[in-house]
């Protein structure tokens, strides 16, 4: 035994035995922290080459090549252009270095934008599915009519608007035909026919009318120079004009009753015109 001045206490032999109680600033046992903190640029440039090559794996890796194109919910002539704009895509580049015939690289916000531009969707699906297939889902809202313009022709919503440009007059008795006369104004879809009471009057006389005088549509006409008319063209040739500026309701009433009073057994030759309220013209 020897006495520690230190601690004021007798060492034994079996506490001399224990480890000491200080450290050796020059010789420290290494941790796993100091050998990261000591190789740090090492490890950062062993994260980047994996990173990398997994990025690379991921965007240019023939693995996931776009091969199959899945169109679903439309007509096969809607689906087969859409298909073609997805296909056109795909054979792009994004952001210029990024070819999209990558699942992982192809833009699905773009594909949304570009679909948006040419058809009126009441929801769209687009999903991407591992390891080559592009989906793309779609309902269209449901169109009223068809326009036609200068050998063109547009679906038509019940809110006036053009949905969807079509390559032919439609064949579907069920929809509304109107011809727009002045071919200055360049439609696209998107943009308003008429205003959305204007539409639903349409719509309603055009099941009305039928019924209430057994007169027989042919179509609707916006005419050339006129500005906020619509004229009905019977089938018979003569026509109705009416002022998108005035009460549709009331002139259509007014039309009714004088149909009635004078010319159910004699129709004009020509036209009908009940634009001013109080006051019915025809010849």
């Amino acid at each position: 035994m020897r006495w520690d001045f230190r601690n004021k206490a007798l060492i034994t032999q079996r506490t001399e035995t224990r480890s000491p109680m200080y450290r050796n600033p020059l010789f420290q046992r290494g941790s796993f922290t100091s050998l990261i903190a000591g190789n740090l640029s090492l490890f950062f440039l062993i994260f980047t080459v994996v990173a990398l090559g997994v990025l690379y794996g991921l965007l240019y890796s023939p693995l996931f090549t776009v091969t199959t194109i899945d169109i679903n919910g439309g007509t096969p002539e809607s689906n087969n252009k859409i298909r073609q704009i997805v296909l056109n895509q795909v054979n792009s580049r994004h952001l210029i270095v990024l070819r999209q015939n990558n699942l992982f690289s192809f833009s699905t916000n773009e594909l949304r934008n570009k679909l948006s531009e040419q058809y009126s969707f009441q929801k769209l699906t687009i999903r991407k599915k591992l390891l080559h297939t592009l989906e793309v889902s779609y309902t269209e809202k449901k169109p009223v009519g068809v326009l036609q313009i200068d050998g063109r022709y547009f679906f038509i919503e019940e809110n006036g608007q053009l949905s969807e440009e079509r390559l032919s007059e439609s064949t579907d008795p069920a929809l509304i035909n109107i011809v727009q006369e002045d071919t200055s104004r360049a439609m696209r879809v998107g943009d308003s026919l008429v205003t959305p009471g204007t539409m639903r009057f349409v719509i309603d006389t055009s099941q009305k009318l039928p019924q209430q005088t057994g007169i027989q549509i042919s179509q609707w006409v916006l005419p050339t120079g006129i500005p906020f008319e619509i004229h009905l063209k019977t089938k018979d040739g003569w026509q109705i004009y009416f002022s998108m500026e005035n009460d549709l309701a009331s002139q259509y009433s007014n039309f009714v009753k004088i149909w009635n009073e004078r010319f159910k057994a004699s129709p004009p030759r020509e036209y009908i015109d009940v634009r001013i309220l109080d006051r019915v013209y025809y010849k």
